[in-house]
């Protein structure tokens, strides 16, 4: 929280404080219709993603990591894997304005890299970026607040980034230009009454990920899959209620008459029986009995339902189910590729998407790093650990390079970390002695059929055959056989 918010909050807390409504309140359980009536939970709403920036929406969807067993599965799973990744500035050369691939020259210390493993004094690199890929999944967009130093001898001139501070995005509203082109401030309210404070375009890097309906509002992994979490909420509400209750919706019924007073004290008994905290046993007299209408839990699949609620809501957030603990099915090789999966179809373009926003916004803010003499500066998170082989793949990757000649052991050994040998022959390049050139084959072919013509064991020449052939003929001749041989 930076020294902006904080002093402005200090003045909201000296006013008179209305009643918080249920919208206002963080609720640590799932909100039900009569708690959110304007909630997108509740069934009523339908969400176009053109409400996104209500605070009551919003928040909605922030508290689904608290409420929701997967969503918050799922965007944690998301968020251990980038928050600690570390993010390293690179020199790239231009050409012509146009960057060329493969031509990172790496940064190793600046201010920047400072700043960005520090973000400031309550938080760590890992909360800020943990707390950042969160909004994304949940609601698609998120804020960072910058809080510039004094400049140079506190002059105010040239003033650099000293912290950077998460701000969660119900609570921040960016003003747009009358053209609706452009960003032109935000606006920071803790309530409708509270104090506003205003920020400029230069003070707030804003995050999001795409929204097909909304240029300025992200659109989080997780909207996509709204009716299934709705799905869910109910699904779980129904069941609480079952358990709790012990019994399903029903009807009472007697083929004996009732008087007015039967009724009255068999409803007041049942109401009072279901109004229990606990199940109690209720009985029935005068030929009653309780029949059930509708379908029961088994009936309606209720189990495959909520799975097939799992499966779409990991699916939207791109969460393979090894990472969230389900692991009826998994074996090391398929635990593996959908690990591997993970990495390059969920973490590392989230870290793209990151790295370019800080780009874009950080590195204009440190005159050394302006685009000059044909190189331009980009920041961009270390993957190398997760495009990292397993190490049985790595091992037999190696063992055919080095037995097809591609490369020598001690390349290898270099590769994999170790020391080179001393020995020349881990110098040598080496081909397995099976591998023939092609042109070579009709050549050894016939080196082959030449040695077998030569060895004794082998099958007798054409000649011998057909010298045997005809012995054979003779003398079945002499015998009076026949001549087929």
């Amino acid at each position: 929280m930076s020294r902006n918010i904080k002093k402005t909050r200090k003045l909201n807390k000296k006013s008179k404080e209305p009643k918080e409504t249920s919208i206002d309140k963080a609720s640590s359980q799932m909100p039900t219709p009569e708690e959110v009536s304007a909630g997108i939970l509740s069934g009523t709403y339908d969400p176009l993603y053109d409400n996104l920036t209500d605070k009551a929406e919003v928040d909605a969807w922030i508290d689904l990591y608290r409420s929701n067993t997967w969503i918050k599965a799922a965007a944690f799973a998301i968020a251990k894997v980038i928050a600690p990744l570390p993010i390293k500035l690179y020199k790239k050369a231009t050409r012509s304005g146009k960057a060329k691939e493969n031509s990172l020259e790496e940064v190793p210390t600046h201010p920047i890299l400072a700043l960005l493993d520090n973000p400031n004094p309550k938080e760590t690199k890992f909360d800020v970026f943990e707390a950042l890929s969160i909004y994304l999944d949940t609601v698609g967009y998120s804020y960072w607040e910058i809080v510039y130093d004094k400049g140079i001898n506190n002059t105010g001139k040239h003033k650099r980034p000293a912290e950077f501070y998460n701000i969660r995005p119900s609570l921040l509203k960016p003003l747009i230009s009358k053209d609706n082109r452009k960003v032109t401030g935000y606006v920071y309210q803790t309530k409708k009454w509270a104090k506003r404070i205003h920020f400029k375009p230069e003070e707030i890097i804003p995050f999001k990920y795409f929204n097909p309906l909304n240029d300025l509002i992200g659109q989080g992994s997780a909207q996509p899959a709204v009716n299934e979490i709705q799905l869910e909420a109910f699904m779980l509400q129904w069941n609480k209620a079952f358990f709790k209750k012990g019994t399903i919706e029903g009807m009472l019924t007697t083929d004996k008459p009732l008087t007015p007073k039967d009724i009255k004290d068999t409803q007041d008994m049942w109401r009072k029986a279901r109004a229990s905290e606990t199940r109690n046993t209720i009985i029935l007299g005068k030929g009653l009995k309780y029949d059930h209408f509708g379908l029961k839990p088994n009936e309606v699949d209720f189990l495959s339902g909520r799975k097939d609620n799992r499966t779409s809501i990991l699916s939207c957030m791109g969460v393979p189910g090894v990472k969230v603990n389900l692991l009826d099915n998994a074996q090391y090789d398929n635990y593996k590729l959908q690990e591997e999966d993970f990495n390059r179809s969920t973490i590392i373009p989230r870290c793209k998407k990151i790295a370019g926003v800080l780009t874009k916004y950080l590195i204009p803010l440190y005159p050394d790093l302006v685009t000059k003499d044909g190189y331009e500066y980009v920041l961009q998170f270390d993957v190398t650990e997760l495009l990292k082989e397993d190490v049985d793949k790595q091992n037999k990757r190696h063992i055919q390079q080095i037995s097809h000649g591609i490369k020598t052991p001690n390349e290898c050994r270099i590769e994999l970390g170790e020391k080179p040998s001393e020995d020349v022959n881990m110098d040598k390049h080496y081909m397995h002695k099976t591998l023939i050139p092609l042109d070579l084959l009709d050549k050894i072919a016939q080196q082959e059929a030449d040695k077998k013509s030569k060895d004794p064991n082998t099958l007798a020449s054409k000649e011998e055959m057909d010298s045997k052939k005809e012995e054979t003929k003779q003398y079945n001749a002499v015998l009076g056989g026949t001549d087929d041989s």
